[in-house]
């Protein structure tokens, strides 16, 4: 977990220095990539349920595919660090 953090650190560091990123603290940045996915994929089988009962596809959208996840992800992390 170090030298993910240490990594993300160096990221924003760089990216602050080429006035790109805002001033945010890299485990803040490591928790909401990983608490999002973490929260969505744990989600799932309930979320199937409620698409079940309710038939609202919008809970619980076909993203078997982690890289569809991460695109959304990645959007939000880069207007959350974007200057």
């Amino acid at each position: 977990m170090l030298r993910i953090l240490d990594t993300v650190s160096n990221i924003l560091i760089h990216g602050r220095k080429q006035r790109v990123f805002v001033n945010i603290h890299p485990l803040v940045l490591h928790l909401m990539v990983v608490g999002t996915m973490t929260y969505l994929r744990s989600t799932r089988p309930v979320r199937m349920r409620l698409v079940a009962a309710a038939d609202k596809k919008t809970l619980a959208p076909d993203f078997d595919d982690a890289a569809a996840w991460l695109a959304d992800v990645e959007k939000l992390v880069l207007r959350a660090v974007r200057r």
